[in-house]
């Protein structure tokens, strides 16, 4: 069934013509697409740096490029040294992630903002094809809704064919994207000869690190950054679940994610 859910996914599109894949920075919606994986190894990176460490040109890069922590090889930004800042004090590895993602957003620094905002549009674009019968299902953190994230985001460049998985059985997109890279393999192995394009998509999803949260914690930060941002204007916040993520999301959630960061003041 997995080779026809896959068919399926993508039978709105001429396979033989199907768009090339970009590269991750033009379509991803998360951080992880750098080698660092998250902000809490961006931290160590950056904390060994300063006690007289050195780092690669890789990861300079994507202190650059993905989190926006340095202004150029062997130069960290102020916002990379208020993140240190924070993180001595941050209460969970949760917390160290949202502080990031609002200060891109809020970032004064054009580049920062716009490369934030694409990975936010995306992540909408993402949102805006989940059913209504989902969305109980989608974010419940579970191992399968972890990994039919990671399979999902691929596809976000892929309207018609993120249209048509989220129109699947939940069993199916399961058997789809709940799968080894051996699985993926062989799933590879299977494609007809006018399929081959399927192909560096699939190796894409197998090689990507699917490691459990790490989609939620971006998605869980969008939710409560508004209620934060208030805080921090007005020093309490009433409960406002904002959309799109009203839609997944209840009061409880948005209250579960502000306890990973400190006490606020909501009503």
């Amino acid at each position: 069934m997995t080779i026809a859910a896959l068919r399926y996914t993508f039978s709105d599109y001429t396979i033989p013509h199907l768009p090339p894949l970009k590269t991750w920075k033009e379509y991803s919606y998360h951080i992880q697409e750098s080698s660092m994986r998250s902000a809490v190894n961006a931290e160590t990176k950056i904390n060994g740096f300063l006690t007289g460490g050195t780092l690669s040109n890789q990861v300079w890069v994507d202190l650059k490029g993905v989190y926006g922590l340095s202004d150029s090889r062997l130069s960290i930004n102020t916002l990379g040294h208020n993140f240190i800042s924070y993180c001595a004090t941050a209460p969970t590895n949760f917390a160290k992630e949202a502080w990031l993602y609002r200060a891109q957003k809020n970032s004064i620094d054009t580049e920062i903002r716009f490369k934030f905002n694409r990975r936010l549009r995306n992540l909408h674009t993402l949102l805006s094809f989940i059913p209504h019968s989902l969305v109980h299902r989608v974010f419940d953190n579970s191992l399968e809704s972890n990994k039919m994230l990671a399979f999902s985001e691929h596809l976000i460049q892929y309207p018609l064919a993120l249209k048509k998985f989220f129109e699947l059985p939940w069993a199916d997109i399961v058997s789809l994207t709940n799968r080894t890279d051996t699985q993926f393999e062989q799933l590879i192995t299977v494609l007809t000869p006018t399929e081959r394009n399927l192909d560096p998509f699939l190796r894409r999803v197998k090689t990507f690190n699917r490691e459990p949260e790490r989609r939620l914690v971006f998605v869980a930060s969008m939710l409560i950054a508004p209620t934060l941002d208030r805080i921090d204007h007005l020093g309490s916040s009433p409960l406002i679940l904002h959309y799109p993520y009203n839609r997944f999301f209840i009061d409880q959630d948005l209250i579960r994610y502000l306890n990973h960061i400190g006490p606020y003041m909501v009503h």
